[in-house]
């Protein structure tokens, strides 16, 4: 009977953990009155089978750094040090990863996968949802500069924030100052 894992019912039994750490494995003679024996039993971690990748959860806003947590497991959820896993390659669909800072720096809105690959072949991938960041300005185009009195000018305005993604913004009455005559309509 093990602590962990089981005993395979062939001969020559075999035990097959599946935690880390000290175990043992009873071993009962029935014929005896239930004497039994005792074996210690070391199991360390197995070899990297997937990465766990967590992080920059909700939408990020563009232009602001979000942590990255990365984990490393074997195939029995026992978790490894990230160093078993050898050398990494991050790679991203949009946007700048920093292994220094473990952290991803969003660029452009949309939604973009982060990729991780190691030299041993194990992988994993996050899909992170990156919004509109911290305005840089805010853009003002009419549709024309000439008109007649008859006629209407259209003030399109489109916010645009510090990676320089554009949206159409419509500005609520009391935030135009009218300058002349007319009538303004958001």
């Amino acid at each position: 009977t093990p602590s962990n894992g089981s005993m395979s019912a062939t001969m020559p039994n075999e035990f097959l953990p599946h935690a880390a750490g000290s175990h043992t494995i009873r071993v009962t003679h029935a014929i005896t009155g239930g004497s039994f024996v005792d074996v210690g039993v070391t199991v360390l971690t197995g070899t990297p089978d997937y990465f766990e990748l967590t992080g920059c959860s909700g939408t990020v806003p563009a232009g602001e750094w979000c942590d990255i947590t990365t984990k490393l497991f074997d195939q029995f959820g026992n978790e490894l040090n990230l160093s078993e896993a050898g050398n990494l390659t991050w790679t991203t669909t949009n946007g700048n990863y920093s292994e220094i800072n473990q952290q991803y720096f969003p660029d452009h809105v949309g939604q973009w996968w982060l990729n991780l690959t190691s030299v041993y072949g194990v992988s994993s991938e996050l899909l992170i949802t990156v919004g509109h960041g911290e305005m840089a300005m805010l853009e003002l185009n009419v549709s024309s500069t000439e008109i007649t009195a008859d006629e209407r000018v259209y003030v399109n305005t489109t916010r645009v924030d510090v990676r320089g993604n554009r949206i159409a913004v419509v500005l609520p009455a009391e935030n135009w100052t009218k300058i002349a005559d007319g009538q303004l309509t958001p």
